[in-house]
């Protein structure tokens, strides 16, 4: 049962480290109708993204093997398009990391709230919206004077 009218239904990676915060989220987010595919570290996570696409990636900063971060350097490198959602203990250390500098992401504080995870869901579900009205702008208009 949807608790919000948050729109249409995600395909979500989740990779957090710490097993009572990913159980926690994945029941909040499968609750809401979404399609969670959990990773336990940043290489679990790699391996998710090889095989299937997604709309968002909710990522913690700091996990063994990879750090969140890495693994969205990878997803550029890779050109995956997901929307990225970041979560930390440590704002101040995810702040001055220059990928977040370079890459437009959500991020979200620990401890979390139920309100923190369905607005960040929420705000990947938008800008999902925004990029696709652009796009079919761009490409009427484009159609219109070619």
């Amino acid at each position: 049962m949807r608790r919000h009218a948050m729109g249409p239904i995600f395909k979500i990676l989740l990779a957090e480290d710490d097993e009572g915060i990913r159980e926690a989220i994945f029941e909040i987010l499968v609750e809401e109708g979404h399609e969670v595919t959990v990773a336990r570290d940043g290489e679990d996570a790699l391996t998710c993204l090889e095989r299937k696409k997604f709309d968002l990636i909710m990522t913690d900063y700091k996990m063994p093997k990879m750090t969140g971060t890495q693994l969205i350097e990878w997803c550029k490198k890779h050109s995956v398009k997901s929307q990225v959602v970041f979560m930390t203990a440590n704002m101040k250390a995810l702040l001055l990391d220059d990928v977040i500098k370079k890459f437009p992401a959500k991020i979200i504080e620990k401890p979390m709230t139920l309100d923190d995870i369905l607005d960040a869901v929420k705000f990947a579900q938008d800008n999902r919206k925004e990029a696709f009205s652009k796009f079919i702008q761009k490409n009427s208009l484009d159609m219109k004077y070619a």
